[in-house]
């Protein structure tokens, strides 16, 4: 609802700016185009940015988030990001080994390891049949290695 507002702001901007142009009054028109691009900026980053991390990242943080408080690993293969460390809300992990992806993938780990791709990617990771699908969402694929018993 509101996204339409901040595109309504520019255009009203613009056409203001442009009449006043036409009638020679350039500080009016600079003022108007300045202001208004300003104030459409502005709005954008406070209404329309949060939405894309949403659109773009929110099965990948929900994962993350589902994984709050569970003693295990959790890291993104085949991209980088910082969202798995700020939203797992992990301590420092005591294991050094823990930064490895070799390890987490192949090694002999304490603990589960959870990983998160990108569908496009994964096919670099099927190599790996200790790595269990867990599920597909938004462009993402959700994995799991099991501790061996």
């Amino acid at each position: 609802r509101l996204e339409g507002i901040v595109g309504l702001l520019m255009i009203i901007s613009i056409v203001i700016g442009i009449r006043s142009l036409s009638k020679n009054k350039f500080q009016r028109a600079a003022w108007v185009l300045f202001s208004g691009t300003a104030i459409v900026i502005f709005l954008a980053s406070a209404i329309i940015i949060p939405k894309v991390e949403r659109y773009t990242q929110g099965a990948a943080i929900d994962f993350f988030i589902q994984r709050q408080g569970e003693d295990c690993y959790v890291n993104t293969l085949g991209y980088y990001s910082y969202a798995q460390l700020f939203y797992v809300k992990k301590e420092k992990p005591v294991n050094q080994n823990s930064y490895d992806d070799q390890w987490l993938l192949t090694g002999n780990i304490d603990k589960p390891a959870y990983f998160v791709s990108k569908v496009d990617r994964i096919d670099k990771y099927k190599q790996y049949p200790e790595l269990k699908e867990l599920y597909r969402k938004n462009g993402f694929i959700f994995l799991k290695r099991e501790v061996k018993k």
